[in-house]
């Protein structure tokens, strides 16, 4: 050993000495910032995950917000949807019935007119030899059928329509079209015929048709109220129309004796009903006994006289409820009159009424039936008969819901129909019914023809209608 080497070892010694306590010392220094930064991380720490906490948080509140506005709104369409769907069906005044009103057993019919329109001086519609010429460029005849009604469909694809000129068995191919289904579930057949120049001409119509036996729960129609509107389709039939005095202070001043102007205080199927109950009463007499006849005097003249013909009462009846605020019409249609001379039943045009039940659709009405059923004395809240329910009522067949010439065609019509006197609605220009004595089984109707005739074909004498009408009972599916 050199006498260097314990030098050196002592010196490396000492400074391992002092290095070990150097890091001691510098241990002991640096261990509090140490706990102190892993203090501030795992603050920072938990501040982060607080924040992200607070984040997922609000982002649930918000989903939570969108979600209920998303209810919110989906509650509010879903009740939009139900108030439209309300509406709409208030607003439907066509096809099946709702509520207290109700279609019963179902009969299926096939209906066979035949309208045959001349120039003829006897009262035998046959006798072709006292009958003048028709010269036209081209003229229409044109029926109007209801469609889609309350108790009865037609089917469209059912209808056939041909043609007669000059010979009323002899049919031709014409070209027809029908027009509409309009809102109110009805329709025109039109057929056109060419330049002719003829004695005659005439249609014949041939359609299917399902009718139902009409049905009113009583009780619970008694408990609707009335309505805050009417729907646009029920709402024209408020107004006053040919044959239907509404507005005229003769029938508002009759009103208002029965109602002293408050029929809105109870429902409205029973005002409807009292309203209804006064204005078939008033009649004292019928047309003298002559109960086929659809003459009409007008709504005034038959308050002021008490009596007219079947045609005044539902016209009367359609009048006051349209002027105490209920829409109402008269529908003009086919149905079972009772002939004396031949002792039978035979199909004739009739007028029965209708008036809106609202949200349910409408409810039908015979005036005439009703007479001598005792209404005088019935209580309101029972059911009468020809009001509402009727299993017969299934027998008739709608074809228009107004007396005056359909449609909105071109052109004037001619007088295709044959008036008893000029102070009755027959004597007018464009009028849909003809009522005269028909010859054997023919039964009178109505039609129409275009003015595009020469003076033979339209004013100097008038027309007369004669129509045969066939209708099987028997299902034909």
């Amino acid at each position: 050993m050199t006498p260097l080497q314990p030098l050196l070892s002592t010196a490396c010694l000492t400074t391992a000495l002092l290095g070990t306590a150097a890091s001691g010392q510098q241990s002991e220094h640096s261990a509090p910032h140490q706990l102190q930064e892993e203090q501030l991380q795992e603050e920072q720490l938990q501040e982060e995950q607080l924040k992200e906490q607070a984040r997922e948080q609000e982002i649930e509140e918000r989903i939570l917000e969108h979600m209920e506005e998303y209810e919110r709104l989906q509650q509010e369409r879903a009740q939009e949807q139900a108030q439209e769907e309300l509406r709409e069906r208030e607003s439907r005044v066509i096809g099946p019935p709702r509520g207290p009103i109700v279609r019963g057993q179902m009969r299926r019919y096939e209906y066979n007119v035949k309208v045959w329109i001349g120039y003829l001086f006897s009262e035998d519609p046959y006798n072709q030899n006292e009958s003048i010429q028709i010269q036209c460029n081209s003229t229409q005849l044109i029926l109007p059928v209801v469609m889609d009604g309350s108790f009865h469909s037609v089917n469209p694809d059912s209808i056939k329509v041909s043609g007669m000129i000059g010979n009323a068995w002899q049919t031709s191919d014409l070209p027809w079209t029908l027009r509409g289904p309009h809102p109110d579930g009805t329709a025109e057949i039109v057929l056109e015929f060419p330049a002719i120049d003829t004695d005659a001409i005439g249609m014949t119509v041939h359609w299917k048709v399902e009718a139902w036996e009409p049905q009113v729960k009583d009780k619970e129609a008694g408990r609707l109220p009335w309505p805050e509107k009417w729907p646009k389709e029920a709402e024209k039939f408020l107004k006053q129309s040919s044959y239907i005095d509404s507005t005229s202070e003769t029938v508002l001043d009759f009103v208002r004796g029965i109602t002293n102007d408050r029929q809105r205080e109870v429902p409205i199927y029973l005002a409807a009903k009292e309203i209804i109950r006064h204005a078939v009463t008033h009649f004292f007499d019928v047309n003298g006994g002559r109960h086929s006849s659809l003459s009409i005097s007008g709504n005034g003249t038959v308050i002021r006289n008490g009596q007219g013909s079947r045609g005044d009462m539902t016209c009367l009846a359609v009048g006051c409820l349209r002027a105490a605020g209920i829409p109402a019409r008269p529908v003009l249609g086919l149905g079972e009159v009772w002939n004396n001379a031949e002792a039978m039943f035979e199909k004739r045009p009739i007028l029965w009424g209708e008036f809106y039940l609202p949200g349910c659709g409408w409810i039908f009405f015979d005036p005439f039936k009703m007479r001598g059923t005792g209404i005088k004395w019935k209580s309101l809240d029972v059911p009468w008969e020809w009001f509402g329910t009727e299993n017969d009522h299934a027998e008739r067949t709608p074809l228009a819901y107004r007396l005056e010439r359909p449609g909105n065609p071109s052109g004037r019509f001619c007088a295709a129909v044959d008036g008893l006197d000029r102070s009755s609605m027959w004597g007018e220009d464009g009028t849909a019914i003809v009522d005269f004595s028909t010859y054997r089984w023919s039964v009178g109707m109505w039609g129409w023809m275009v003015e595009n005739c020469n003076t033979f074909g339209c004013n100097e004498r008038r027309m007369k209608s004669i129509t045969q009408i066939n209708r099987t009972g028997s299902l034909f599916d």
